[in-house]
Formats: structure tokens, sequence, C-alpha cells
């Protein structure tokens, strides 16, 4: 995708304007998500959309690269001087740092993805931190495997801080995410009786990851209809919430609608289905 040179234009003023305040240049440098651009389309064509969005951040993060860089040093210098100051100026400049490192790396050039690196280690501020691993997520590299492992031994003892960790795993855009996702079904710290953490792996990938959940084979959906029917045994509320992605069939093509409405047939048909699961999934069909 060609990106039309007055964005880069745009964001090179925005980021030279000194009267925006961080925490609101941060919001302004930040493209709209994959979900908000699906739903404002007649048709979801999720690979397009997917593509279009991942190229417009490698354009504009190569095309400033250089200012991206000297933006993201100073603020990060700032941070480094007082790192424990939690002001509402402080945490605007936090946020405006994880925009800036987020288009570094999504340039793809190394040095952008060498501060990712430095930043994610787990002995930082948690803003910090999550901003360097958000960043460098989607990469099919080996440092982002290492730095969410190192993540992973830090915090696998805090439920709520471990709720991040398997977010970012079922989030990531990489071509393995389902098998990642099916594979911490059976991590030890993973339970279909916690919610939480159900919310986390299952909710995050089946709501949070579009072009994975998604996929044109239709694995996504028969995953997410395996796994409503798991909890509708024991916990029909959060099943019928897990449900909702496979509502919005008629956003998207036809073969990608078909294998969500087979998906939500088959829920509908299992034996002992509770009402929760059965008014959402039947009400989606008719």
């Amino acid at each position: 995708m060609a990106l039309d040179p007055r964005v880069v234009e745009a964001f090179r003023a925005s980021l030279g304007d000194d009267r925006l305040k961080p925490a609101f240049l941060a919001e302004l440098l930040a493209l709209p998500g994959e979900s908000m651009l699906g739903q404002a389309l007649d048709v979801w064509y999720v690979d397009e959309v997917h593509g279009a969005r991942r190229d417009a951040r490698r354009a504009l993060g190569e095309a400033l690269f250089d200012d991206w860089a000297d933006l993201y040093d100073r603020l990060s210098a700032d941070e480094a001087a007082g790192s424990t100051d939690l002001s509402t100026a402080a945490m605007g400049r936090r946020a405006l740092a994880n925009a800036a490192l987020g288009y570094l790396v999504a340039s793809g050039r190394e040095a952008g993805i060498a501060r990712a690196v430095a930043q994610s280690r787990p002995d930082g501020t948690m803003t910090r931190v999550m901003g360097a691993l958000a960043a460098l997520n989607d990469l099919e590299r080996p440092e982002r495997d290492q730095a969410l492992a190192a993540f992973h031994d830090r915090w696998e003892n805090d439920p709520l801080v471990l709720d991040k960790w398997f977010a970012l795993k079922a989030g990531s855009a990489r071509r393995a995410a389902l098998a990642e996702v099916r594979d911490l079904l059976d991590h030890p710290r993973f339970s279909l009786r916690n919610p939480n953490r159900v919310r986390a792996l299952i909710g995050g990938f089946a709501s949070g990851n579009p072009i994975r959940f998604h996929a044109a084979d239709g694995a996504g959906y028969e995953f997410l209809a395996d796994q409503v029917l798991a909890l509708d045994a024991f916990n029909p509320q959060v099943a019928a919430r897990m449900t909702q992605p496979l509502v919005r069939w008629r956003k998207f093509d036809g073969a990608r609608g078909r294998a969500m409405t087979d998906a939500l047939r088959r829920i509908v048909d299992s034996p002992n289905l509770s009402k929760d699961v059965y008014e959402i999934a039947s009400k989606a069909l008719s």
C-alpha cells in the first residue's frame, strides 16, 4: 500500500508542534485498530485491512525514523531521571515514548528493534515493559520470544500481571498464534475455571487478534466453538460472553461468514447446551 505523503507530513508537523501535550500527541499519532477499521466497512476484508494498517505503520516508521528516534531517546532520558513519577504528565510522556517505540519497531530497522529489546527488561516500570513487549509482539524473531519468556519468569506468580502475558501471547499477529494459544491451554497457570485467565487467553485471541482468529481456513472459529462448549459445562455466563465474536458473521466475506455460522450451528446443536449460550448463538443464526 502506498501511503499518501500528506499523512506523513501531518505526522511530521504534529511531532514538531510543542503546543501539544504528550498524552494528547500519543493518542493523535495512534492509527485506528483493525477492529475499528473493519467495523467501519460494509464488508470487513480481514487480510486487506491488516495488510494496509501494517504497511501504513511501516511507512510512517521508516519515513520519520529519525524523528521517532529523537523523541523516544529524549523521553526515555526523562524517564530514567524520574521513573517513579506517577503524575499525569509523566504517564503522558511514557505513553508518547511507547507510541514512538512502536513506530521505530514497525520500520523494521535494527536500531528500532534494539531499543524495544532494551526497554523490555522485566525489571523496568510496568508501563515501559508492556510498551516494549507490545512493540515486539508481532515479530517473527527470537528476541520477541526471549523478552516474553523473561517477563513470564519474573511475574508468573502474580495473577494479574500474568494475565497480561497470556493476553500478549493471544494477540500476536504471528503465523503460529493459534498454535501458541492451543499450547497455552496446557500451561500450569491456565484453567478454564479461572474467568480472568479465560478472558485473557481465549477472549484475547477471539476478540483481540482479528488476522489470526479470522484466518481463512476457519481454524480460529473451530477453536472458539470448542472452548465455548467446554466452558458451557460449568460456567454458562462466561461461555456466552466468549460466543460473542461469532455473532458478527454478517460483516465478513462469504467464506468466513459461512465458517462462522457453521461454528454457531455446531454450538446450537450440542446436547445439554445452556440457555445462556443457546440464546446468543441461535439469535445470531436467525
